[in-house]
């Protein structure tokens, strides 16, 4: 008898955020502390949709800013997966589409990460490390480091 083990293989898609799909992460959102998608007044806010499939399972905002010089930072500003999705792997994948995003359209990528999440964010640095070698972490307050990563 032969035993085959298959593995399941997520398909994560990010896209372009729909007024509905607003709506729901809005209700998801209103159980925590930022009680909804914040508006964003500096830079281009770009609001993505987490698909599994066809289920949504969170979403991701990025903020695009535009330099003097022409060039174009990136920041993922927020990554938010519904709770009854967490801990199978969703925001990993989100993260890393959404930083691929930024490294397409942007010269350097800034996350603040908030000290509970820390070790979450440093598995995903370190997949990028030898990708995109810059890395800068400073102490942006008390309880959350800033990462910068450059191109240059």
């Amino acid at each position: 008898m032969i035993n085959i083990l298959a593995d399941y293989i997520m398909s994560i898609t990010i896209i372009d955020m729909s007024p509905l799909d607003r709506e729901r992460c809005n209700e998801e959102l209103s159980n925590f502390r930022w009680r909804e998608i914040d508006s964003i007044r500096l830079g281009e806010s770009k609001l993505f949709s987490i698909y599994e499939n066809h289920t949504l399972v969170g979403f991701t905002h990025v903020i695009l800013m535009d330099n003097y010089d022409d060039s174009k930072d990136g920041e993922l500003y927020k990554l938010f997966i519904f709770p009854n999705y967490r801990n199978k792997g969703y925001g990993k994948e989100a993260a890393k589409l959404t930083i691929d995003f930024i490294y397409k359209n942007c010269d350097e990528l800034y996350i603040e990460v908030v000290d509970d999440v820390v070790n979450f964010w440093s598995d995903i640095f370190n997949d990028y490390s030898e990708q995109y070698p810059f890395v800068i972490k400073e102490r942006a307050s008390s309880n959350t480091t800033k990462y910068i990563f450059s191109k240059n």
